[in-house]
């Protein structure tokens, strides 16, 4: 069976949209377009009306109330009203909703063009930089730690290093979200690479251009997976000991991997010290994150710092001297903010909209992959992920439709 070109058709209305919701997957100079998530939610209780039964609002509904839930025990627990479970998070949910289910399965279309995009100009900026050593830059966008021109920036203390953060808060942060194509398209990465080439290496390119150790480890874990999905034999054992022997030579080999992980190790060992606290980086932070989750490990700790970390004065101090402290790992700070249930209830809705169009073991993989891409960043606070649950990763009748060489005709069933 073969689908027409319009099946792929895109509006520019829903390129739109599209493109507001990653912008609010966290764009440093995102508040340039004011109001997005009640914007999106409005059109999404519109829409609800109307819609076709693309997909059931059960996983919607179902993570709105277990916020809820969580933001009412916490204001019993610790008498603190929690606007990100009530208003903020339901929100993000309902947009990411409405431009997932509106599109269908030609989201993931939409994302793969947008980011290519992103990707093509960070890459010409980025170039420029290099080059230049002038870094473009609107100065009513500029940030305390950012210059930029919204679809490109550079945190400030990484100009000298040459990290393209794209548009968003880091490297690794835009490493990620170009992974999350692959993610899209991980039941035919190879296809994938065969028919969109050209968009596949600006988006390599992009990727490399981070210097994002999690970035580069996280696309040799994609590919590792992929390959997974279909052998697990003599071949694959010696594919995975052959990928660990690359893993140490790049860890010897490339001097800012190797002390990035040595520095980050060695305040690890002592992660309750002010030093370690004081760095807030991704081991220490993710210990931290432990601490609080076996504190409260049902409802969490809130969102609220001064709650949070209520047991450490040194992290106290620095927020209130600098108004916030970073966190590692988006997996392990989600579970310490509001508990593991809900966190479970987000990872088992995930499972099942990918189950829908992936077997059974590209959706367990695709699930490893999410959680470990989520343990490096903050993702889970962002519209994308709480929104994975969501997903229509092939059309109504199950099939993923991609486009077939120059006859431009849709194979189906690949």
């Amino acid at each position: 069976m073969l689908d027409n070109m319009n099946s792929l058709r895109i509006t520019k209305f829903e390129y739109f949209i599209v493109f507001l919701l990653i912008v609010m997957c966290g764009f440093t100079s995102g508040d340039i377009i004011p109001a997005k998530s009640y914007f999106l939610s409005s059109m999404c209780i519109i829409y609800l009306v109307k819609r076709k039964n693309n997909q059931e609002i059960k996983p919607l509904l179902t993570l709105i109330i277990g916020y809820w839930i969580i933001g009412i025990m916490h204001y019993i627990e610790y008498k603190y009203y929690s606007s990100k479970c009530i208003i903020d998070r339901p929100l993000l949910m309902l947009a990411g909703f409405y431009v997932i289910d509106k599109l269908n399965y030609r989201f993931k279309y939409a994302y793969m063009n947008i980011m290519t995009v992103i990707a093509g100009i960070s890459l010409l900026f980025y170039s420029i930089m290099v080059l230049t050593g002038y870094v473009p830059s609107l100065s009513f966008l500029e940030k305390p730690y950012y210059k930029g021109v919204f679809i490109f920036n550079m945190r400030i203390n990484e100009i000298a290093d040459h990290r393209n953060c794209g548009p968003f808060w880091e490297p690794g942060a835009f490493a990620g979200y170009l992974l999350m194509v692959g993610l899209m398209f991980f039941n035919q990465l190879d296809i994938l690479w065969r028919e969109y080439k050209k968009k596949c290496v600006i988006l390599l390119l992009a990727l490399f251009s981070t210097l994002s150790s999690q970035g580069y480890l996280a696309l040799g874990l994609l590919i590792l997976l992929y390959y997974l999905r279909s052998h697990f034999n003599l071949k694959t054992i010696l594919a995975i000991f052959g990928f660990g022997i690359i893993a140490y030579f790049s860890y010897i080999k490339f001097d800012f991997l190797r002390e990035k992980v040595n520095d980050q190790l060695e305040l690890a060992a002592d992660w309750e010290s002010n030093e370690s606290l004081q760095s807030a980086n991704r081991f220490s932070t993710t210990l931290l994150d432990i601490y609080y989750i076996e504190k409260s490990p049902i409802i969490g700790n809130t969102d609220n710092l001064q709650i949070r970390y209520a047991d450490h004065p040194f992290i106290l101090r620095t927020i209130d001297n600098k108004g916030r402290y970073g966190s590692g790992s988006g997996t392990s700070s989600a579970m310490a903010s509001y508990g593991i249930p809900l966190f479970i209830l987000w990872l088992y809705l995930t499972f099942k909209a990918f189950n829908r169009f992936y077997s059974r073991r590209e959706a367990i993989f695709s699930l490893l992959f999410i959680v470990i891409l989520g343990s490096a960043e903050a993702y889970n606070g962002y519209i994308l992920y709480l929104s994975f649950p969501f997903l229509i990763l092939g059309n109504k009748k199950g099939v993923n439709i991609i486009r077939h060489g120059k006859n431009k005709h849709y194979n189906c069933n690949i």
